[in-house]
């Protein structure tokens, strides 16, 4: 009945072990550990602004104030550490008529208002984008960053098109990319269609493929794309962000129809590895519970050396031991062990560099080097798997282990070996 116990346990740990022998302690100086950055985003869809609109924010002639408009919503977006909404106006200046809907023009302080309700970036590219032409494109991006605020999707040169953007927040690196399925009436001249990002599978690709190339968190891709108060997405869409999530985005964002659409969840390439990475963690933890308490408690407490399965295989309980050396004290750990007499399991790595025409001189000794004016790398390291049989004999011979330059870890771990 133990046996059969044993066996169940060990259902997992076998597949885990690869039916052979217990996985090898990780080496601590080359783990690093887990770091979790919290972060919150609020998105909105079409920020539009009628003559209405404007008319009602009207101070006097030449005036306007707009925060009142936000003071409800702003609660919400207070909330959030990045706030992104779509501006589907064009903010050109007070030299063009202020006008709605459908050529746009707005007062700047439509702007100001929204700096105020919380906002952080601005997609401008969309359809009305290109309603003031070439000037109505640059002087909104102006207004933008006079107002503190970002932008994506509209630019002032190829050059500035081309270079991605990377947004920060406390250390987390995120890149917004965004693009329009057109500009209503206007055509953009030839020599400027750098000025508003336009939805093309292989600009998106492209762009994603830069991205990618930079050290990024979050890819997030947002369109201005699907048909006006439709409440599902079309076949358009549905394609578009197919491709986008194929070519690498983490979370894609859609405007213009000014209704909800659903809301779906997908994995990305790059989510399905870090799920199967936790999977695998999780298992590595459970396997290690089973290997080095479940079972050596069991066996000990039935008095058992070791246990044959079915197979043929033998299950056995040793010692174990490890050690590292304490943080920052790898140096003093080195000399503890060459004064200890333990050198000999250091790998001591000595590069000298020497110009052309040294080949024989390449050929000395370091202390040789060092007599000629010569300064050598040296690297020293000691594989844990040496140290920590040195330290268990060293340990065994009744010898003290000092606590200051080494960690010791002792317990039991569970072995099985495959007899053929």
């Amino acid at each position: 009945m133990i046996e059969n116990f044993i066996n169940m346990l060990l259902l997992f740990f076998l597949l885990i072990n690869n039916y052979d022998t217990y996985v090898e302690d990780v080496d601590p100086e080359t783990t690093q550990s887990d770091s979790i950055v919290t972060l919150k985003f609020s998105a909105v869809g079409d920020i539009m602004c009628h003559s209405t609109q404007f008319n009602y924010s009207r101070l006097n002639d030449s005036t306007f104030d707009f925060k009142p408009v936000y003071r409800v919503i702003k609660n919400y977006l207070d909330n959030s550490d990045v706030v992104i909404g779509n501006l589907e106006t064009v903010v050109a200046g007070k030299d063009i008529k202020y006008s709605g809907y459908p050529v746009f023009n707005t007062p700047e302080e439509f702007l100001e208002g929204l700096k105020y309700a919380g906002f952080d970036i601005l997609v401008t590219a969309n359809n009305h984008a290109f309603d003031q032409k070439e000037v109505g494109v640059l002087n909104t991006l102006d207004n933008i960053n006079k107002n503190g605020m970002m932008s994506s999707g509209t630019f002032y040169s190829h050059e500035d098109r081309d270079s991605i953007r990377i947004y920060n927040h406390e250390n987390f690196n995120f890149a917004l990319l965004s693009y329009s399925y057109g500009v209503n009436r206007y055509k953009i001249p030839g020599d400027t269609k750098y000025l508003v990002n336009i939805i093309d599978t292989a600009l998106i690709r492209e762009d994603i493929n830069l991205v990618k190339e930079k050290e990024i968190d979050l890819v997030i891709v947002y369109f201005q794309f699907g048909g006006e108060y439709e409440r599902e997405p079309n076949k358009y869409q549905k394609e578009i962000v197919k491709r986008t999530i194929s070519y690498g985005a983490d979370i894609i964002l859609g405007a213009h129809p000014h209704v909800l659409q659903p809301i779906e969840q997908f994995k990305t390439v790059s989510a399905q590895v870090l799920a199967t990475e936790q999977k695998l963690k999780e298992f590595k933890a459970q396997e290690k519970y089973i290997s080095e308490f479940v079972i050596p408690e069991i066996m000990e407490k039935q008095n058992l050396k070791t246990v044959k399965l079915k197979d043929g295989s033998e299950l056995s309980v040793g010692d174990r031991f490890f050690a590292s050396f304490k943080a920052d004290k790898k140096n003093e750990g080195i000399k503890w062990l060459r004064d200890n007499g333990l050198g000999d399991i250091v790998d001591n790595n000595i590069t000298v560099t020497f110009g052309q025409g040294e080949d024989n001189k390449a050929m000395a000794y370091a202390t040789l080097a060092r007599e000629r004016g010569y300064e050598p790398t040296q690297q020293e390291k000691v594989h844990h798997a040496r140290l920590s049989a040195v330290m268990k004999e060293w340990k065994a011979n009744g010898k003290e282990v000092p606590t200051d330059l080494f960690n010791t870890l002792e317990g039991k771990r569970t072995s099985v070996t495959n007899k053929k």
